[in-house]
């Protein structure tokens, strides 16, 4: 099964991103571009991808996780960022603040996953992806009507973490937990 180490988001969090990606839609139209926007219940942070697992390989990593201690810490909503580059848009995402603590999380479940068999993740950005680009026309429009959408600050607290099964399907991936870690 394919999986991967996920933090879910608040609904109110998922209604701001969704106004984004309104507007995100308006600015794929005015400028030729083709977009897939992800679906509001599927919005999260990314922790570690995993990738195709065995039954074996989740129970193992069912037990390393469990043993992970962590704080509950409070993050806001910041700003629109993408991925690979201006030049290059393949991913458009949202950042937080204070990155810090996220950031010590993703270290700390990193660590315990290379017990198991895991590589550490080379770079790890604290984004919340929202849309995948195909093509765009008007490139330099785009960028520049991105640069213009703003982020409501909204704070939120993350008091847990998931390892999720993923199953990509024809209309877009079907996320289901496989077991939620509370701090």
């Amino acid at each position: 099964m394919r999986c991967f180490i996920s933090i879910d988001l608040p609904a109110e969090v998922k209604e701001e991103i969704k106004k984004i990606e309104k507007e995100l839609q308006k600015i794929a139209d005015e400028t030729i571009a083709k977009i897939k926007l992800v679906k509001p219940e599927n919005l999260h942070f990314t922790i570690k991808f995993l990738g195709e697992l065995t039954e074996s390989q989740v129970d193992k990593i069912k037990n390393v996780l469990s043993e992970i201690k962590f704080e509950p810490f409070k993050v806001k909503l910041n700003s629109v960022g993408v991925f690979p580059s201006s030049n290059y848009i393949r991913v458009i995402w949202v950042d937080v603040l204070p990155k810090e603590k996220l950031i010590d999380l993703q270290k700390k479940i990193d660590e315990t996953l290379i017990r198991v068999g895991f590589r550490k993740n080379k770079t790890f950005e604290t984004h919340i992806t929202f849309s995948r680009i195909k093509y765009i026309k008007h490139k330099e429009k785009f960028v520049e009507h991105l640069r213009k959408l703003t982020v409501k600050s909204i704070k939120f607290e993350i008091k847990n973490f998931s390892f999720k099964k993923s199953t990509l399907m024809a209309d877009g991936p079907i996320y289901e937990d496989i077991l939620k870690f509370e701090f």
